[in-house]
């Protein structure tokens, strides 16, 4: 990929935090690879504490995640990602890393209670009702969300939220083809690089937005292409949403609203958000955009009540490039009824206070890559 085709343009100046805190095997490496840009967060554990130690975001004018296409990750990525862990200064060769929610599944099932070492032989028999490809061809996986169901009267009040009375158990069955992976593994590979973890987008923003937080959240991010709707609670997701309306066609509506081009349109919408139209009807439009994922939403909300007994959603997690636009977060929260707040991906992370700036700028584009690096820390804790 030419210089022409890319520009990298945030990093850490000099690796503030280079080797202020030990080896490398207290350092992990997120790659978060977007529609058209990859963001790379690199942490280091210090005891308890973990440290922002540097990042690097870079952009692409070419799709280097393409829907529909082998693999969905474009060949053309690896030089990108190469170069854009080069600015970020990191030795470090093994990384983690994910794929889009948009070409996985993540469903929950019921199957009747069991004993946990139980559970493995009732998912194979149970997988292909809900994975329409064969197993052989894909890589899949499940998690516990609750524990099972309370049948004794005396019991009830004891009972976890999100647990249907009849004897079930919820289970969130995840898959991935093996075709994508295998892609992913070649387009770093030819980077120079190992993926050490591969995991499906939606895990690493619940752990970076949410935490060890127990409440009911919903997370909406908005990013270039397409607009992510999570819905998590303990820890857990419960349900995940994809819909193509996100910063692109926002951006592409403006510019066709008031007769611009998309350069034109892309600084209004970041200078105005939601009152971007400059001329009689642009606004209206952008409305248009919003009430479809407000309706999203509410179709996920209903999905979550229907499914699980006792789970409120109780706060909207906005993420992503899209989600900086003035006006969304009041938006969000009037028509939804919700409190709604811009996330804070590095609420738990030190860094510079010298690049408070840009954390609040940029911090939540870099929301996947920083999920993605903390993964390799949850297991030390």
């Amino acid at each position: 990929m030419s210089s022409e085709q890319t520009s990298v343009f945030h990093k850490m100046k000099d690796g503030l935090f280079s080797g202020l805190f030990g080896g490398n095997g207290n350092v992990s490496v997120g790659v978060d690879v977007g529609s058209a840009s990859i963001k790379v967060v690199v942490l280091e554990r210090a005891g308890e504490a973990i440290h922002l130690k540097n990042y690097a975001i870079a952009t692409s004018k070419q799709e280097i995640i393409k829907p529909g296409t082998s693999g969905v990750i474009s060949e053309s990525a690896s030089e990108l990602i190469r170069k854009t862990i080069k600015e970020a200064e990191v030795s470090k060769k093994s990384v983690q890393a994910a794929v889009p929610s948009f070409s996985s599944l993540i469903t929950a099932i019921e199957i009747p209670r069991a004993a946990e070492k139980d559970i493995d032989e009732i998912i194979q028999n149970e997988a292909p009702k809900y994975i329409p490809v064969q197993l052989a061809d894909v890589v899949y996986g499940w998690q516990l969300i609750d524990e099972g169901s309370k049948d004794d009267e005396e019991e009830k009040e004891d009972a976890i939220p999100g647990v249907q009375r009849d004897g079930k158990i919820h289970i969130l069955l995840v898959a991935i083809m093996r075709e994508i992976s295998a892609k992913y593994e070649a387009v770093f590979s030819k980077a120079g690089l190992k993926i050490e973890a591969l995991e499906i987008d939606a895990f690493s923003l619940t752990r970076a937005l949410v935490g060890s937080n127990t409440s009911p959240h919903l997370i909406l991010d908005i990013g270039h292409k397409v607009c992510n709707i999570v819905a998590v609670s303990n820890g857990n997701v419960l349900l995940n949403r994809t819909i193509d309306i996100a910063g692109d066609r926002i951006t592409k509506t403006i510019a066709r609203s008031l007769n611009i081009d998309t350069q034109r349109a892309e600084q209004i919408k970041h200078k105005n958000g939601m009152n971007a139209g400059e001329a009689q009807g642009g606004t209206e439009m952008i409305g248009q955009i919003m009430d479809a994922v407000v309706a999203e939403i509410k179709k996920t909300n209903k999905a979550i009540k229907k499914t699980y007994v006792g789970i409120e959603i109780s706060e909207i997690v906005l993420t992503g490039g899209g989600s900086k636009l003035v006006g969304m977060v009041d938006y969000l929260s009037k028509e939804l009824g919700l409190k709604t707040r811009i996330g804070e991906p590095f609420a738990a992370i030190n860094y510079p206070e010298s690049i408070q700036s840009v954390i609040d700028e940029h911090g939540s584009e870099l929301v996947i890559a920083v999920g993605l690096a903390l993964n390799a820390f949850e297991d030390k804790k």
